[in-house]
This record gives structure tokens, sequence and C-alpha cells, in this order.
């Protein structure tokens, strides 16, 4: 994980040493570092449940109140809710959002429910805080089955009390972009080719994204053997599982001149799954319906000519974002 405390570095943004084919960066910033885990019983059953990130730590008992729709609106979220557990289904809103009307309501805690039959599967309230919403309360998921039981068994008269326990680490911490670029090559047309550093506390890391980030770090070691055409520079970005933290950063932060002189960008994420199968985005939006910036076109075609021309392998589109994504915020 990224991070290894909340004590300020002397330099921010420093430039790396520098070497006979590269010039290094390290780009260091603050972030808030999340990290938890969640339960929640019912009336003395346990339920399997996830925590969200950015979601407060906090041991609340109370009984469970439905909330109306989908809880995306303040009127939604009756009175009787203010001191007990609102139980508010999935869909529409952000989980933050109805996390921060809960806590606007006045509600001790919060269980948000799928809209299908299984797990919400973690995810995040997608802020750090909202303080135009309200304030967040401790807030963990629950299946649809789960979510929908409880929901019937209080709409048919029965109480139900809940217990909601939420271990979980809310902290400013500074962490670091680390880049290396060619000192060859055309600077206003950089060929950017990135991997992230980090992985989730689930699993170790070794395909996300180990095999990414080592992926490129080998390309890297190899590309002085050649001369280039155009600069490449490798982004080796932190934060990723924190909902894209590193890369942002160092977009939002990239003057727009800056910006101007990047020709292309390259994500290497998950390159060594054993189910392997050739994938290209679909840039041009043909088999999809959903183009990407411009000039993605032009790179699925260069995949295409590479992979099915000249290698004669088959490759298959993919749809990009919005149409996939690994972290869920609503």
């Amino acid at each position: 994980m990224p991070g290894s405390g909340s004590s300020s570095p002397n330099s921010p943004t420093a430039p790396g040493p520098s070497t006979g084919y590269y010039d290094t960066e390290l780009q260091t910033f603050p972030y808030l570092y999340s990290q938890g885990s969640a339960t929640f019983a019912a009336n003395g059953t346990d339920y399997d449940t996830d925590w969200f990130t950015y979601g407060p730590a906090g041991d609340v008992s109370a009984p469970l109140i439905v909330v109306s729709n989908l809880g995306c609106e303040a009127a939604d979220y009756p009175a009787a809710v203010a001191g007990n557990i609102a139980l508010i289904s999935r869909g529409t809103c952000e989980f933050g959002h109805k996390t921060a009307l809960a806590g606007a309501a006045g509600a001790a805690g919060a269980i948000i429910y799928n809209n299908a039959p299984g797990s919400i599967g973690g995810g995040t309230l997608g802020a750090i805080s909202r303080p135009d919403v309200g304030p967040y309360v401790p807030v963990a998921s629950l299946t649809g089955v789960d979510g929908s039981a409880l929901v019937a068994t209080i709409n048919a008269g029965s109480e139900v009390v809940g217990n909601i326990h939420v271990e979980a680490v809310n902290e400013e911490r500074y962490t670091s972009n680390v880049f290396a670029t060619s000192k060859g090559g055309d600077k206003n047309n950089i060929v950017v080719a990135g991997g992230h550093t980090d992985s989730v506390p689930a699993g170790p890391g070794i395909n996300d994204d180990g095999s990414g980030s080592i992926g490129i770090l080998e390309i890297a070691l190899q590309l002085p053997k050649w001369k280039v055409n155009n600069a490449i520079r490798f982004a080796f970005w932190t934060a990723e599982e924190f909902g894209l933290v590193g890369s942002e950063y160092y977009v939002t932060n990239l003057p727009e001149e800056e910006r101007q002189k990047i020709a292309l960008y390259l994500n290497f994420d998950m390159i060594a799954s054993p189910n392997t199968a050739y994938f290209i985005y679909d840039g041009d939006g043909s088999a999809f319906n959903l183009t990407g910036p411009p000039g993605s076109a032009h790179i699925e075609k260069t995949f295409e000519d590479f992979y099915v021309k000249s290698k004669r392998l088959r490759a298959f589109p993919r749809c990009r974002h919005p149409c996939w994504r690994s972290l869920h915020w609503r």
C-alpha cells in the first residue's frame, strides 16, 4: 500500500538522479490514507458485510429504520432515523452521498444493501468528506438478499436491532509518483507508459499491479539498446487503488503546455493473468459506440496492425471506461 507515514517530506517535488539514458523525477504529495474493516449483526445473527473506503470508525447498536426510495434525497429519510441505523438500497447516487444524507438526518449509522442478489463487493464513499451534504457515519454493506429480507421483516412490523462495528484509519499521508523520461526522442510528442505500484490488502499484488509496473520497468531497462523517435516517459503511479489518486494528481498539476506534449498514454495493469486473451480497447467506438479521447482510434489501429496483420493473432475489441470499473462508488 502507498504511503509510509504522516510526516511531510523535505521536498514535495524533486528531480531524481540523472542516468545516461533517462531523467528521473520523484513527485511527492499528500493524500488521505484509508483502511478498515466492518462487521454487522442484527437480532443476534451475523451477516457478511464489507467496509467502504473513507468510512469512519465506530460501534453502533440501534434499531434499523428503512429509508424510502433510494436514499438520494433528504426527504427519503424519516424522522425516526435520528439516533438509529438507516437501511438504504443501493442505486442512482453515490454511496458517500447516501451516507452523508443519513448523517444529516441524525442517523447513528447506515447499512447500504445491494440492488442485486449478491454483495456490493466493497466500495468507496467516493470522497474524503461531503460537508455540503452532511457528516459521514459508520457504514457497511449487505447483499441484496439479506438487505431485502431485513426490509421485509421491518415492514411486517417487527423490530430489527443491528450492530455495526467499524475499525478504520483515515489519515493524511505522503506518497510519490516516480517518472523516468528518455533524454532522446521528440520531447514535443512524448509516449507515456504507466502502471501503478500499490495493491489492495486482499491480495499480494503480484498481478494487480506488480505485473504492469515490473513489465514497464523491464521495457525501460531494455530500451537504451535502441534509438527512439519519440521521447518515452515511464510513469509509476501511486495510490491507484484509492481512486487513481497518483495519476489524477499528476494530470491535474501538469501545466497545459506540458499536457500538449504528450502524444499518447498506454496503461499496463494486470498483464500476467493466467487466462490470457488479446483485447484492444475500442478507441474508435466501432464496437461499443464509446469513443476514446482524440487519438484513441489511431492507437487502436496501431495495435490491430501489430497483432492481427503482423503477428497474425486474433484480437478482440474491449469496452473502455465507463463500461467497466474496478472501483465501485454507487
